[in-house]
């Protein structure tokens, strides 16, 4: 684990309709880049996953641990510089959020919604801006 953060309260929808979003006041230098909690991932051959906007108190891993595929490392939730709930993932090419360059994921057994339609996914890669959902369970 290259990075983590997880005391990073969530942002808040200022009413009922999610008009408009309540950011924490954070102490100065908290959060500079906005990424709100997150895991910094080392993969060891160049690569590093980036996790973004995951739940305060969730992140159950700390700099240094070793993560296994399937392992439960947070929870989607609403921080850092997030317009509603969800989780921001980046598989990128050096470990410098914003400077390295993004790679292509690719992801197995999910479903990707397009308007009303559904369409179930054997293997291919997430854009931004897709709506998926996965029935995969992490194990812990």
């Amino acid at each position: 684990m290259k990075e983590a953060e997880g005391d990073i309260p969530d942002n808040q929808f200022r009413d009922a309709k999610a008009t408009a979003i309540a950011y924490p006041k954070l102490p100065d230098g908290k959060d500079p880049k906005d990424l709100g909690n997150h895991v910094l991932i080392d993969h060891g051959n160049g690569e590093f996953s980036l996790m973004l906007h995951m739940k305060p108190g969730s992140v159950t891993v700390k700099v240094g641990d070793h993560v296994r595929g399937g392992q439960q490392i947070g929870s989607l939730g609403f921080s850092g510089d997030a317009i509603f709930p969800h989780l921001h993932y980046v598989l990128m090419e050096g470990p410098e959020t914003g400077k390295s360059w993004g790679l292509p994921a690719y992801f197995d057994h999910f479903r990707r919604y397009t308007g009303t339609a559904v369409t179930d996914v054997h293997h291919d890669t997430v854009n931004s801006g897709d709506f998926v959902e996965s029935d995969a369970r992490c194990s812990n």
